[in-house]
């Protein structure tokens, strides 16, 4: 019996060791990692923002008057002691005005580069109106040169008649002051036939007739300069009827070019204005900045004269003065500027820059979710077979490992979506930066060179304004005691 149980124990053992040669000969399969597949989240909801709207080019005009008003100085005119008014009654004056080597007329819209304004022809020119009035308005008595012409005329016919012993008797010499020549030429004709006169005598005496009645007739050029020996000016308003207290002789009307000038225009309110308005504009040069000066070609005009007592002689008052187109007429200089957004490509570049940040999140975060979908299938079935145990646990460490760093990933990449969807690019109520691009100016009335008729129109009225400004200026420093 004891043999028999000893056959099965050796048989058993053997039997033992096949079975434990064969299991540690067998591949080691790894186990389920998950009882069941992990949940994997949902992608986050977010919005991409739509690129902000930009403002267009806008249209600005800085318009600017430019006008300072100059007033002579005690340098400019001198009053000694200036006119006087008698018995309560405005002093009476009466202009002559310069003479010229041509004889012509001239005005001032003729465009010369320097001009004379007063001609010795003529009976007014435009200058001399603008000083008539302001005489006027000064609180003289301004006397018509026209009858001193005449009177002129008629002391210097006298003076000839003189010479050649002409002796007019008084009844002649009525017939001759009412006009009554054909009365006198028929009295000379009786004194002819009778022998009284030779026949040189009659026909001189006949053409003396026929001068006397054209002297004072309208229209009529005796002598082209009249009125410019002041000596006999002052010889004509001392005598007769039509007499005057003074004598204003103009020495010299003149327009020409000043030049190129420049005026600073940054202090001006209407400026400063503007530059506030637009806080990105500065002063530099053009186009890009506002020019601190306004450059053109401006016009001056200038008057010289003296205040002459008839009485006396003396000289009561002399003045000279000048000035430029801005103290005599507003000139007005326009200047475009078109505001243009500098800045949209970097505020809206934020924007793209957010949206494509946020969808570069999402498609990583979905391609982890991928991975992490065939982690947890390989750990839920796995098939690979390994040799021996420690193969199979570094399979499955490895497995477990990459699982981890996906599963990692995939809540950073969740946190930066959640975040980025809370922290949204913020801009102010006005983000823009602007730029702006200035024109060259404007200038009314174009002082460099008209380019139509309007604005040769424009420039006439202009320099008619310099020269009533001057006269105006200067004929109120004449003082009247």
């Amino acid at each position: 019996m004891f043999k028999i149980t000893q056959l099965f124990a050796k048989r058993g053992a053997i039997v033992l060791l096949v079975v434990m040669s064969l299991v540690a000969c067998s591949k080691k399969i790894m186990d389920p990692l998950y009882e069941r597949v992990p949940a994997i989240p949902e992608v986050p909801e977010y919005k991409l923002l739509d690129p902000l709207s930009v403002p267009g080019d806008k249209q600005l005009q800085l318009k600017i008057n430019l006008f300072e008003e100059s007033l002579p100085d005690e340098g400019n005119y001198v009053n000694s002691p200036g006119a006087t008014a008698s018995n309560g009654s405005r002093p009476s004056v009466i202009i002559a005005v310069p003479a010229e080597e041509s004889g012509k007329q001239r005005k001032f819209e003729e465009g010369d580069d320097d001009e004379s304004i007063f001609g010795t022809s003529g009976y007014y020119n435009e200058a001399e109106q603008y000083v008539e009035k302001d005489l006027l308005r000064k609180g003289f008595s301004v006397l018509d040169r026209s009858k001193f012409e005449a009177k002129l005329r008629d002391l210097r016919d006298k003076a000839e008649y003189g010479q050649r012993g002409w002796l007019w008797d008084s009844q002649t010499e009525r017939a001759l002051e009412n006009g009554e020549y054909e009365v006198v030429k028929t009295d000379l004709k009786n004194k002819f036939e009778d022998g009284k006169l030779t026949l040189q005598e009659y026909q001189t005496q006949i053409d003396a007739v026929d001068k006397h009645s054209q002297r004072a007739l309208p229209g009529k050029k005796r002598d082209e300069n009249e009125m410019n020996d002041i000596a006999e000016v002052i010889r004509a308003a001392q005598t007769g009827a039509d007499q005057a207290d003074y004598l204003l002789q103009i020495n010299e009307v003149k327009m020409g070019k000043a030049g190129d000038r420049k005026l600073s225009i940054q202090d001006l309110p209407e400026v400063q204005k503007f530059m506030i308005d637009n806080t990105g504009l500065s002063f530099g040069k053009l186009p890009y900045s506002l020019p601190a000066q306004i450059s053109a070609n401006w016009f001056q005009s200038s008057l010289n004269a003296k205040l002459i007592e008839i009485k006396s002689g003396s000289i009561v008052w002399l003045g000279s003065y000048e000035i430029e187109s801005w103290a005599a007429d507003e000139v007005k200089v326009t200047i475009n500027v078109t505001k243009k957004v500098a800045n949209d490509n970097e505020v809206n570049g934020v924007i793209s820059d957010y949206n494509r940040k946020l969808k570069s999140k999402e498609q990583r975060l979905k391609k982890v979710q991928g991975q992490l979908r065939s982690s947890y299938n390989l750990a839920m079935n796995p098939s690979t077979a390994h040799e021996s145990k420690e193969e199979m646990e570094k399979a499955e460490n490895e497995l477990k490992s990459k699982i981890r760093k996906l599963e990692d990933e995939q809540y950073a990449l969740i946190k930066d979506i959640e975040r980025l969807t809370f922290d949204t690019p913020r801009f102010s109520k006005d983000p823009w930066d602007y730029k702006y691009v200035v024109q060259e100016p404007i200038i009314e009335p174009d002082l460099s060179q008209p380019k139509n008729k309007l604005e040769e129109r424009e420039l006439d009225k202009h320099k008619a304004q310099l020269i009533k400004s001057v006269s105006r200026l200067l004929i109120n420093t004449i003082a009247i005691n």
